[in-house]
């Protein structure tokens, strides 16, 4: 028989195989687009958890997905998803976040996302050389934008929360400002004048002036020269200004 007389039954074969390979490959097209689409809901969810947890525009906002869940898009259709954190305090950088599915109030689906994180912020940059030990003004201080990540907690956004500190150490022009570089200013410096209250074990109290020899916070135990002895001693700095020596 001919190629083209071939019997009525192979033919009918040839169709079926057709036909079930139309299915198989619209059944595929379709777990792939669903696949597809739930990693788009994914995204634009943790792209809006970010948004929302740091205060900063959609668009200002950088994810690097490292491993998106496959979820069962038609058990859970109908559901609310959501992209959360177990953590108490949100954070940048490389972590694993939870993308959760709630069935009213009901959680009945979690799969671990993991992501790096990274946003666009203006912060807080020395406009001037800032020596260690003097204090920040609005005139040394300039805003600019950066790409922070893991570090964003120990950026300054506002002025208020840096104008009035003291440098720990020496700042470059340009550099950004992190709050481990700054302190709250000493309540006595080193060389300003101070109010001595010498303290005996009797109960006598002898109030004088003196110079502290260092910088010191309330707490601190630092050396100051007592105007009427010349000598220093050590005390400790109970106020702005006044440091109280106890003697035995």
């Amino acid at each position: 028989v001919g190629d083209d007389q071939q019997h009525p039954a192979v033919n009918g074969m040839k169709t079926s195989r057709a036909v079930w390979g139309v299915i198989v490959g619209v059944a595929m097209f379709a777990v792939f687009s669903a696949a597809a689409g739930d990693a788009v809901r994914i995204k634009e969810l943790t792209q809006g958890y970010f948004e929302n947890a740091f205060s900063v525009d959609r668009a200002d906002v950088r994810v690097k997905f490292i491993h998106i869940p496959e979820i069962p898009n038609s058990t859970f259709v109908r559901c609310r998803w959501a992209v959360e954190s177990e953590r108490p305090v949100p954070r940048l950088g490389y972590q694993t976040l939870w993308v959760k599915v709630f069935d009213g109030g009901e959680l009945v689906h979690r799969a671990p996302l993991t992501v790096d994180v990274a946003v666009r912020v203006e912060v807080a940059a020395a406009a001037k050389a800032i020596r260690r030990g003097e204090t920040v003004t609005l005139e040394k201080v300039v805003f600019r934008e950066i790409i922070a990540g893991s570090d964003f907690g120990e950026l300054i956004r506002e002025p208020g929360d840096i104008v009035g500190l003291t440098a720990r150490c020496a700042i470059a022009p340009g550099e950004v400002i992190y709050r481990r570089m700054l302190r709250p200013p000493p309540a006595v410096s080193k060389g300003d004048p101070v109010t001595v209250v010498v303290r005996s074990g009797n109960g006598v109290t002898v109030t004088a002036s003196g110079t502290a020899g260092q910088d010191g916070m309330i707490g601190d135990r630092v050396k100051v020269v007592c105007g009427f002895t010349d000598k220093p001693v050590v005390g400790t700095v109970r106020s702005a200004g006044v440091v109280v020596v106890e003697v035995k």
